[in-house]
């Protein structure tokens, strides 16, 4: 990974992320809501992961490469 930094999500909470939304089709929104009610961390310490956070993680350059590591994402 560039630059050295480690990144903040774990990789198998994208993995889910990406399982989720692409093979199961469950909409973000209701991602936020599952990792929620499993009490899964949001990567900075935030209070409840939300639909916007969850498409954060997932594209960013880090998710987006678990995604494709996947074939989930091209």
């Amino acid at each position: 990974m560039s630059g050295g930094r480690r990144p903040a999500c774990p990789h198998e909470t994208i993995r889910r992320m990406y399982e989720l939304h692409y093979a199961q089709h469950v909409s973000y929104q209701r991602i936020a809501l599952v990792l929620n009610a499993e009490g899964v961390p949001l990567p900075l310490g935030g209070a409840r992961w939300c639909k916007s956070s969850v498409v954060r993680v997932m594209y960013s350059n880090y998710g987006k490469a678990i995604g494709r590591d996947l074939g989930l994402y091209v």
